[in-house]
């Protein structure tokens, strides 16, 4: 397991907004299966104001791509309309 955690450029379907492709240091990996997805709603560490409007809003997915590598990645929805982005969190295999 490798910890990565960089913004990456990410190709989308459409409804859920689950990831097709990525491109991470320049090679682009297409998504062969989301292995999982889940929803992070928790607090950043050190959060001193527990409220909802500081929480996180990230859409998680555990990926194989189709030369059999496989990534956590995470788009993060920002807070009050800041814009989305796209985190490739772990390369996992």
């Amino acid at each position: 397991m490798k910890f990565v955690s960089q913004r990456v450029e990410v190709e989308e379907g459409s409804s859920p907004r689950r990831p097709l492709s990525f491109v991470w240091e320049g090679k682009r990996y297409a998504v062969d299966d989301v292995i999982a997805s889940w929803q992070d709603w928790g607090f950043s560490a050190g959060t001193k104001s527990k409220n909802w409007r500081s929480r996180r809003h990230r859409n998680c997915f555990h990926v194989r791509t189709t030369d059999g590598s496989e990534f956590e990645l995470y788009l993060d929805r920002g807070p009050h309309g800041s814009g989305d982005e796209w985190i490739l969190h772990l390369k996992l295999k």
